[in-house]
């Protein structure tokens, strides 16, 4: 398989000659230096690109032969860019299944597959916890006295709750 960029300059190929034998199943890793290609090999295997030359086959079968929608169901991608949405855990989670995303018992199954449900069960909130995504409360120069309007305003503006990167993964996962 090859593949080039549309409107890349040239015929400058980012792959050239790749071949890829996955089995059914199979957890594969994709590693290797910046700029080998990586990305755009899980790219097209996700079908967000289509090979300039080659093709892919699934099953025997060419993979343009399958629906988007079908194929996209059946492969997980787990990315160092991953996005954790200003929703609660059992919502973000619950993407992952779109036609059943308030199914506490998917989710939950889904948090265990992916390494999260022991994380997620220590929070204070659970499932229902929303993750520090942008908004953070401060306050500065505020007299010490616990009596103070502004120290009082300050406490009880949500704080939000964040766990660590790996953690985050395993949500995504």
């Amino acid at each position: 398989m090859t593949f080039a960029y549309p409107g890349s300059k040239g015929s400058v190929n980012v792959l050239n000659g790749v071949s890829i034998s996955i089995k059914a199943g199979q957890l594969v890793v994709v590693v290797g230096a910046n700029g080998s290609g990586k990305s755009t090999i899980i790219k097209i295997l996700s079908r967000l690109y289509d090979p300039t030359s080659g093709e892919i086959h699934v099953d025997g079968q060419p993979m343009q032969q399958y629906h988007l929608s079908d194929l996209r169901q059946a492969i997980a991608t787990l990315t160092q860019d991953h996005l954790i949405y200003p929703l609660s855990l059992l919502e973000n989670i619950g993407l992952g299944h779109p036609d059943l995303p308030s199914d506490v018992d998917l989710v939950t199954g889904a948090s265990k597959l992916g390494g999260a449900y022991d994380c997620i069960s220590k929070l204070a909130d659970g499932f229902g916890t929303c993750l520090n995504t942008s908004s953070n409360a401060y306050g500065m120069n505020l007299p010490s006295d616990s009596t103070n309007p502004l120290r009082k305003e300050l406490k009880k503006l949500k704080k939000m709750v964040d766990i660590s990167g790996g953690e985050q993964q395993r949500v995504v996962a």
